[in-house]
């Protein structure tokens, strides 16, 4: 294989996405962030046999997309060098990804409903009424998906706004994706 698709491991077997080649950094960098994509459009809470296969499947349209042929070429080759570069992209990201919207959602949340120390009998009420998920007067879990998904240009929501389509036949209105409301709702519930 071309020496630039070797990958560099750090002492203890693990590998660094910050030292191997520019090459197979941009391949990683991309793959991360087209399966934050994959997981907010399908499945953002996969199994472990899921996670390696979307991983696997990143990987290649990275690869592909930057016209990386030997890094896709080995990627279809060399199992031992898929499990790698798959491990890096899989190691933890889908669940720091849904840490990070856990603690903005939390924030939101207490701003929205004004909670303070020692608000134990208004988090009672808010659980009993379930006005933590259908919020009358404010809407968290909008401005949560908002900051989470369409915060910026470079966040999943406008990256991807072509990929927002309606699940009904016969109809163009955009619509976001079960497995982004699921995500969202599933970190307001617990």
């Amino acid at each position: 294989w071309p020496e630039f698709t070797d990958l560099v491991y750090e002492a203890d077997g693990s590998i660094n996405l910050r030292a191997q080649n520019a090459r197979i950094q941009i391949v990683l960098k991309t793959a991360v962030l087209e399966l934050k994509k994959i997981a907010v459009f399908e499945n953002v809470f996969p199994t472990i046999t899921e996670k390696r296969k979307m991983a696997m499947r990143v990987l290649s349209t990275a690869a592909f997309e930057h016209k990386e042929r030997a890094i896709l070429k080995r990627l279809q080759n060399d199992i031992d060098y898929a499990a790698a570069l798959a491990s890096v992209v899989c190691v933890c990201r889908i669940s720091a990804f849904r840490t990070s919207i856990k603690k903005l959602a939390h924030q939101i949340v207490v701003s929205r409903f004004g909670l303070k120390k020692g608000c134990a009998n208004q988090v009672e009420e808010l659980l009993k009424s379930h006005k933590y998920i259908f919020p009358t007067d404010n809407n968290g879990i909008v401005d949560i998906l908002h900051q989470s998904m369409f915060n910026g240009e470079n966040s999943i929501g406008v990256r991807s706004h072509e990929d927002f389509v309606s699940v009904l036949d016969d109809n163009d209105e955009p619509e976001l994706p079960v497995a982004m409301v699921a995500l969202v709702a599933t970190i307001v519930g617990f």
